[in-house]
């Protein structure tokens, strides 16, 4: 898994966020990958990342679901208490990313 570091600064343009974009889908795309068998855990595990990283004043389900357009927490509240994948293969995937690109 690939994923280029980009750096933020006065050069922030449309172009870098479309990129900073790319790179985060690549990157939870790698990640979800092997945790998940099915498509939509993928996809609300990459709406959760995002979520994440929003500027929301409160990381909760309910204020999270609501930044990313969801009709309710459900989805995120699943993704976190009933679907089912290895803690331990993310653990390993997030360290290798961190080691590989952040050191």
């Amino acid at each position: 898994m690939t994923v280029a570091v980009l750096e933020a600064g006065p050069g922030l343009t449309y172009d870098r966020l479309v990129e900073w974009d790319a790179a985060l889908s690549d990157l939870t795309a790698g990640i979800a990958g092997p945790l998940f068998n099915r498509p939509e855990p993928r996809e609300t595990f990459a709406d959760f990342v995002r979520g994440l990283l929003a500027d929301v004043s409160r990381k909760n389900s309910w204020q999270l679901a609501d930044h990313l357009g969801h009709r309710n927490p459900g989805r995120l509240e699943w993704l976190l208490n009933g679907a089912a994948w290895d803690d331990d293969v993310l653990r390993d995937r997030v360290r290798d990313y961190v080691g590989e690109h952040l050191g």
